[in-house]
């Protein structure tokens, strides 16, 4: 099957169409807020310069050529979200042209567009090409790899070869869950250079181009996917199953519902679109195999049956939501190649395809530029840091301000770009009533008495609420640092007897005038309560790179709660750890113990 000729006016209406797509997601790139999984990309990776595999730290959440990516991009263009999500953003120029060229191997008008439409305005896909994660980089790749393997194993030809491998390569190296598929892949492509008729010469170079390209980085990036799944880190996913699990994930991700209104549909259509593209083997004899359906539903087979093996057989999470999101453009292709080869054989078959403009619509319903769908929670709109801006700047110290564990890393990041006055957002305890302001998603969490809502960001998910009876501290104690070099690894700021502070809630005020000349300062601040084994009853661990870019002069004034401290704490200590002794000294700093009174007068909201 060659791509077929098209019309100029059918060119352009595409481009038009594709260009529509683009702007939403260069338009997305910008708006935005920063979500948690890119802050912490950004700190632990991009920020840091340490992202490459074996080398750096290990988490799945590498995805290691958008981390890459993204480390050029900052370092050309600095720490904006859009500078982050440049490249991700630029893939989509990519998905398009092969969704273009998709299109062009389809007969029949109706299914042609209902397939290009389906593809650039996909729900959700089409949003992660706006973010600092590997999944929309992935989905271009996946369309490249797809679209030159079919190609070969229809046409042969050393480019499409060679366009395979590569792209197979760089989709599993943006998102790991594709590994699988990559096998699969490899494997036809070895099968049809084995039966396949060719000189020697064409024979040999094929199977070396396998072997560079295709087997070596794959055992290489196989290396790397054992090691996180034996240091726990492949935590993300379901025990449920294909249908129940994976289906239904996608489900939610796509819909917004799992009912069965929504799943029983989409897998007929999917059982389906693998019978027609069976039967039509069967009645097409001859080469039939090489057919690009053929190809399509055979790679799509060996995905489920090896998501099978490893989930039944060796106790591997099944995909779930973002992790299986190649699934939805392996539909796609494949509803739109079967109802095409239906329609080959009776026309009014081509109107299926109207079903695959279900996505579409979908998208054009919930499109949005204030959050991503897969994390609306995290969104924190401008108005939330104007106002936490305001009121510090009419504070006379830093304000203790609480949230969820998953904010830290997107308020840091506000911080570090555009906002230094920000004070440091804690997670401890969350909900906890002993702050001055609390972020909370009143939709999940129920707020502590004694707060009054004064924002609401875009979303409406996060709220920031207001003490209404203000925090009460009574200063305890008050040290003055001496200046000092800190070649040590770890260097003890604060350590007072914890027997006297039982039953007592603290607040640590640290103002610290450190200097170093690092790049990246990877030097944490650490706040810890010991048991009488050793035991953390409480540790707080803030990352020194989060709260500033240089450290050349300016003060950190910070303010950090401690819990109530119990009976049996043996040990309260607040220290420096410089994990890789880096350059870097104290030139002046002073310690405040203060003591939270209190408050036997708090009025519900």
């Amino acid at each position: 099957m060659a791509e077929q000729a098209q019309s100029v006016r059918e060119r352009r209406a595409f481009l038009l169409l594709a260009s529509l797509a683009f702007v939403h997601v260069a338009l997305r790139a910008f708006l935005v807020p920063l979500t948690h999984d890119e802050a912490r990309t950004f700190f632990v990776y991009t920020l840091s310069g340490h992202f490459l595999p074996f080398l750096s730290h290990w988490d799945a959440g590498n995805h290691l050529l958008c981390t890459a990516l993204g480390w050029v991009s900052y370092e050309a263009f600095g720490m904006a979200p859009w500078s982050l999500r440049v490249f991700s953003a630029l893939s989509f120029v990519l998905y398009a042209w092969y969704a273009w060229r998709w299109g062009a191997l389809v007969r029949e008008l109706v299914v042609r567009w209902s397939l290009w439409a389906a593809l650039l305005f996909a729900p959700v896909l089409i949003e992660f090409f706006s973010v600092y994660r590997g999944y929309g980089m992935a989905m271009a790749f996946l369309l490249m790899a797809l679209y030159h393997t079919t190609s070969w194993i229809r046409e042969s030809g050393r480019n499409h070869l060679l366009a395979a491998l590569f792209a197979w390569m760089l989709a599993a190296l943006s998102m790991l869950s594709l590994m699988i598929l990559w096998c699969a892949a490899l494997g036809v492509i070895a099968l049809d250079l084995l039966v396949k008729k060719g000189s020697t010469r064409e024979r040999t170079g094929g199977a070396l181009l396998w072997l560079g390209l295709g087997l070596l980085p794959l055992i290489g990036v196989s290396f790397y996917a054992e090691e996180l799944k034996d240091q726990g880190l492949l935590y993300f996913g379901t025990e449920d199953g294909l249908y129940h699990g994976t289906l239904r994930s996608l489900a939610v991700e796509f819909f917004g519902s799992d009912g069965g209104w929504v799943m029983l549909p989409v897998a007929v259509l999917m059982l389906a679109a693998f019978v027609a593209v069976g039967w039509l083997l069967l009645r097409n004899t001859g080469g039939r195999w090489r057919s690009t359906g053929a190809v399509l539903a055979g790679l799509f087979l060996a995905e489920l049956m090896g998501r099978l093996v490893l989930g039944e057989g060796f106790g591997v999470l099944y995909p779930s939501g973002r992790t299986a999101l190649h699934w939805l453009p392996l539909a796609v292709l494949l509803i739109a190649f079967a109802v095409d080869g239906l329609a080959g054989r009776k026309a009014v078959w081509q109107w299926g395809a109207l079903l695959l403009l279900v996505l579409p619509v979908r998208t054009l319903t919930t499109m949005n530029l204030t959050y991503v769908r897969s994390w609306p929670e995290e969104a924190i709109s401008a108005n939330i840091y104007d106002t936490v801006g305001r009121l510090q700047r009419a504070a006379p110290r830093p304000l203790l301000v609480d949230g969820y564990r998953q904010m830290p890393p997107p308020w840091d990041h506000e911080r570090l770009w555009m906002r230094p006055g920000l004070p440091l957002l804690s997670s401890h305890g969350f909900p906890q009533a002993d702050c001055d302001l609390l972020l909370i998603d009143t939709t999940y969490f129920t707020a502590p008495p004694g707060f009054r809502t004064i924002a609401t960001s875009a979303t409406g998910r996060q709220v920031l609420k207001q003490r209404i009876v203000p925090l009460q501290l009574a200063l305890l104690k008050d040290s003055v640092l001496a200046p000092t070099a800190l070649n040590n690894e770890f260097h003890g700021l604060w350590e007072p007897n914890a027997q006297e502070l039982v039953a007592q809630e603290l607040v640590l005020e640290l103002e610290l005038d450190l200097r170093s000349d690092a790049r990246c300062l990877e030097t944490l601040l650490v706040i810890e309560v010991d048991g009488p084994d050793g035991e953390h009853l409480h540790y707080d661990q803030i990352e020194l790179r989060t709260l500033q870019r240089e450290w050349t002069g300016d003060t950190l004034h910070i303010m950090r709660r401690l819990p109530i401290l119990s009976g049996n704490a043996k040990r309260v200590v607040c220290y420096l750890w410089n994990r890789h002794r880096q350059n870097l000294a104290l030139t002046s700093g002073r310690v405040r113990t203060l003591r939270i009174q209190p408050d036997h007068d708090l009025r519900n909201p």
